[in-house]
């Protein structure tokens, strides 16, 4: 029976074009969010190396999940991992200093998602972002708060206050330089679409 490859890669934090050496946890679901089972699967991390069985295992978590071949924490040695998949679509994700609560795989690091369409005979080659935490904290206090307070959901003492408690936990300038450049196309858009941003004045009509 034939079957699809992934080759799974995950990048260096906040770095999109180097590929990390850390250890990392890739996890599988289908499109629809529910985990991989399937007993005949296998992954390896190198080319010459043989290929290691999906272990029969009960996902940790409640509630209790029956046994099976969950392809929810595979290991990627070195940001690299090789994974047998029977043909479809699946949602590809990964983490590193792994735990898990209510069944579910969490980290101190969790790379963006990538949905695939794997093909029988095929081997596909997936890439999965790796942001440093002050990417995922940066939206919040950019443009989360000060969207709040211009639509009074809050006012602008607490949405000052806010943002000063979250720039001590997340620095934009401790973001690499793809995640500022990101950042910075999104305030563009952001300005020319009218929003007013935290400490800037609207434009005024001539």
């Amino acid at each position: 029976m034939s079957t699809a490859k992934l080759n799974v890669y995950v990048t260096e934090l906040g770095q999109p074009c180097t590929i990390t050496n850390r250890n990392w946890v890739v996890a599988i679901a289908h499109c629809d969010g529910t985990v991989l089972n399937w007993s005949e699967g296998r992954w390896r991390t190198r080319e010459d190396e043989p290929w290691h069985p999906i272990p029969l295992h009960t996902p940790p978590g409640t509630p209790p999940h029956p046994p099976g071949y969950y392809y929810e924490s595979i290991p990627a040695y070195n940001g690299h991992v090789e994974i047998q998949v029977p043909p479809g679509c699946y949602v590809l994700s990964a983490s590193m200093h792994t735990w898990y609560l209510n069944g579910v795989l969490l980290g101190n690091w969790y790379t963006h998602n990538a949905i695939i369409q794997a093909c029988c005979g095929e081997d596909t080659c997936v890439t999965l972002y790796a942001p440093t935490k002050e990417a995922c904290g940066w939206p919040l206090f950019e443009f989360v708060i000060p969207l709040l307070m211009q639509h009074q959901a809050i006012n602008r003492d607490q949405a000052t206050r806010a943002i000063e408690a979250m720039r001590a936990i997340f620095k934009p300038e401790a973001a690499s330089t793809f995640e500022q450049g990101q950042f910075g196309t999104l305030r563009s858009a952001f300005e020319q679409m009218g929003k007013e941003l935290l400490g800037q004045e609207k434009c005024k009509p001539k």
